[in-house]
Order: C-alpha cells, then sequence, then structure tokens
C-alpha cells in the first residue's frame, strides 16, 4: 500500500498540482546536482554497459546478460512507488509496451526500494513488466546516478510521510538520477537519457526510434 502522503503521493495526481509545493527546494536539489556532473559515468553512445544482477519483485534473479539474449532492452531508472513523475513515466513505457515487445525488446524499470515497494510500484502502476531492487543504489552508483538529497529536501519529504529509509531500508537517504537508457543485444548503448531534473523524461518515440 502506497503511504499517505495527501494529493501529491496519489498515483492518479498530476504532479503539476504539487508544483507549487516542491518547486523551490527541487529547483536548489537539481542545480546542486548539475553543478557535480550527472552523466560523466553513464557509459555514452556505442559504449557497453556494465553487466548487472539483481532481484525483480518476486525474488528471482535477473542479470543484464539474460536480458540481452532475448532482445534490446530499455532500462529506466527510478526513485519509487511516491514518485509521480517516474509514475508518469511508467505508464507511459506501459502503454508502448506491446510496440516495444513487436519491435523485439524488453522493458525493466531498476528502484532502490526493498522487493515490498518494488512489487507495490509494479502492482499499483500496472505494469507488465520486471521491477528490479538496486540494493544500497550500489548499481547506480557505478554509473554516476546517486546523489544525497540534503536536509531540506529530507525534511520537506518527511512533512508528506516519504521515509526513504523505510522504502529502501537503510537511513543513507540517497535517490538515483532517474535516466533511461536503451541497450543493443551485445550490450552497447544505442540511446540514453539522463536528466537531474526528475521532472525531464526520454521521450517514447526516441525509445522506440532506437529500438528500431
Amino acid at each position: 500500500m502506497l503511504p499517505s502522503t495527501g494529493s501529491c503521493n496519489s498515483i492518479l495526481a498530476s504532479p503539476a498540482s504539487c508544483f507549487p509545493i516542491w518547486r523551490r527546494p527541487d529547483d536548489q536539489l537539481v542545480a546542486r546536482i548539475q553543478a557535480n556532473g550527472a552523466d560523466v559515468l553513464v557509459p555514452a553512445i556505442g559504449e557497453t554497459l556494465p553487466e548487472f544482477l539483481m532481484t525483480d519483485s518476486d525474488g528471482h534473479l535477473v542479470g543484464l546478460a539474460s536480458l540481452l539474449s532475448k532482445g534490446p532492452l530499455v532500462i529506466s531508472f527510478n526513485r519509487g512507488p511516491w514518485c509521480d513523475y517516474c509514475g508518469l513515466e511508467l505508464h507511459a513505457l506501459a502503454r508502448a509496451y506491446p510496440e516495444i515487445v513487436a519491435l523485439g525488446g524488453e522493458v525493466v524499470s531498476i528502484v532502490p526500494e526493498t522487493a515490498k515497494y518494488a512489487r507495490t510500484l509494479q502492482q499499483a502502476r500496472g505494469l507488465p513488466f520486471r521491477v528490479l531492487t538496486d540494493l544500497d543504489l550500489a548499481y547506480a552508483l557505478s554509473l554516476g546516478l546517486v546523489f544525497w538529497v540534503g536536509e531540506k529536501i529530507k525534511q520537506t519529504y518527511r512533512q508528506f510521510g516519504i521515509d526513504l529509509e523505510r522504502f529502501q531500508g537503510h537511513g543513507g537517504w540517497t535517490l538515483p538520477i532517474p535516466a533511461t537508457l536503451v541497450i543493443g543485444t551485445n550490450g552497447r548503448v544505442k540511446a540514453r537519457f539522463v536528466d537531474p531534473d526528475f521532472r525531464h523524461r526520454m521521450a517514447i518515440e526516441d525509445i522506440l526510434r532506437a529500438l528500431a
């Protein structure tokens, strides 16, 4: 069950309705992340994505190599079931899923939440693809996609019932920078989108173009 945090946390809520509440601290956070560089370690187009081995929401081990053996892969790094912007992206991917599969592709979402909340995300959003748990954000960290939220954001989140310590199983209060990667069967990046501003996401058209 999703935590009760008012309209901003509803899985049906529009993020625009929360914009006045979050805008100032979020803009300051985005500026801080941008200043540190957000995509330095993420493989560029044509480079190979490092292997990973994670558990899905049912506890099954899933490796990058096994996924790529079946076709190209769309990887979406998301923050969790409480993030409506992530929800909008995942909803768009779910709607495009038949087209992605028709092009021979597959989709996975990677989140820092424990299996319980990964399962919540998958069920609440009605996702037809796997949600993988990046335990302690180890894989996202290897790609330079992890940041500390800071005390101001931490307190703001807590006011709305968003307790990252409970969701992630540790008290680091870190999150992944949302990113979308399209990986070919050879393990090389075909397309990518990395933006510290979590309100910006890769267009579905760009994903389908890369798969095609």
